[in-house]
This record gives structure tokens, C-alpha cells and sequence, in this order.
């Protein structure tokens, strides 16, 4: 699958109902089958803040958009963990440029 579009954006993260500004990236790649494009979402947060805010393993982020997102990390989260820790949501198939372009506003297709 190659990369055909990522871009930044600026959101909030609901970590069991406290909510702090975050910077995500949206990433979309060609899909192999019926659907056209395949989108994650990725950002890296600092494991001492998570630890501190109750952080577990998942949480929900809220896009530019309002749109809210289920995103995760591999394991649940203590201090033994890397400094860094990247949360990801499950990836989202997309059949066309219209639906890219609505369901994830964050990438400017042309």
C-alpha cells in the first residue's frame, strides 16, 4: 500500500471525560480490494502526561471536525513505557474520493 495523502490537524483528547488540545495526523493509503483508500489516524503523546491523566490504553479524540475517534495504544500505559507513546485508531476503509474527502475533511483532495 502506498501513501497517497496525510496531513496534520488540531484536535482535543477525551481521556475519561478530561479534555486537553492535541495534534493528530490523518494518513491515507491505497486499499487493496473493494475499497479505494484506507485512513488511520496517528499522535504521539508524552508517556508522563498520559500516566498522569488517567490514561489507560484507549481514549477518544475529537477531530477538527467534531467527528469523535476511538484511538489507542498497543498496551495499557505505565511509567516502564517509552517516553513517547503512539496512539492509533482502527483503520477506515473509504470507496471513493467524495467519502475521503467528507469523512476526513483534515486532507485536502484535489
Amino acid at each position: 500500500m502506498g501513501i497517497i495523502n496525510q496531513a496534520d490537524g488540531a484536535g482535543q483528547i477525551d481521556i475519561g471525560g478530561k479534555v486537553s488540545p492535541v495534534s493528530y495526523h490523518v494518513i491515507a493509503r491505497d486499499a487493496e480490494g473493494a475499497a479505494a483508500k484506507q485512513v488511520h489516524i496517528e499522535l504521539s503523546l508524552p508517556r508522563d502526561w498520559l500516566v498522569a491523566h488517567g490514561f489507560k490504553r484507549q481514549a477518544v479524540l475529537i477531530r477538527e471536525n467534531g467527528a469523535r475517534t476511538e484511538v489507542r495504544a498497543d498496551s495499557q500505559v505505565d511509567v516502564s513505557d517509552p517516553i513517547s507513546i503512539v496512539l492509533a485508531s482502527d483503520p477506515t476503509d473509504v470507496a471513493s474520493e467524495n467519502e475521503l474527502s467528507s469523512a476526513f475533511p483534515e486532507l485536502k483532495v484535489h
